[in-house]
């Protein structure tokens, strides 16, 4: 079976922190997203997965899991699928083997949106994961590719105009210097 993996878009010059309590809420908001697609994929393949956290050493680590634990996965408002997780915990980066994969998926998502210090987005390595993003009946966004809000999602123009690594179309008649 191939590996899939799950994005939440959030674009933060956004997100309206009005709207939340403080910064911890919308994290934890979030992370509803996240664990309900997560959810739906393991109730999809029939699985069972632990939720692994980046621990950072802080007390926000336990209060993170009690948060998911006690409240979270327990939440019938919530579209959280409660008998696809067995155990939660966090680790520290080096203690965790496959962190370094998550990594690489959230950080290619991050450069096909983020516009970097030279004007452009590199979409290039997302494109090359773009086939193990999860998809429910061959759709991958709202699954797989979720935007926190749909004022987030960008049009395809804004994201081609900024590509570094797209076939510019010729315009006729230019001359290049």
């Amino acid at each position: 079976m191939k590996a899939s993996h799950i994005n939440i878009v959030v674009d933060t010059s956004k997100l309206n922190l009005a709207m939340a309590a403080s910064s911890a809420t919308a994290y934890n908001y979030i992370c509803r997203m996240l664990l309900e697609r997560v959810s739906w994929f393991l109730r999809d393949t029939n699985r069972i997965g632990d939720i692994v956290l980046s621990a950072r050493g802080t007390s926000r680590d336990g209060e993170l899991i009690t948060y998911i634990q006690d409240k979270l996965i327990p939440f019938t408002d919530n579209q959280i699928v409660p008998n696809v997780f067995g155990k939660i915990s966090a680790k520290t980066a080096n203690s965790w083997d496959l962190l370094q994969l998550a990594d690489v998926c959230a950080t290619t998502t991050f450069l096909a949106y983020e516009i970097n210090g030279w004007g452009m987005r590199a979409p290039c390595y997302f494109k090359v994961l773009e086939n193990h993003i999860y998809r429910y009946n061959g759709r991958m966004e709202r699954y797989g590719l979720k935007y926190f809000s749909e004022n987030m999602k960008p049009t395809l123009n804004e994201l081609k105009c900024h590509y570094a690594c797209m076939k510019k179309e010729r315009t006729p008649g230019a001359t290049a210097t």
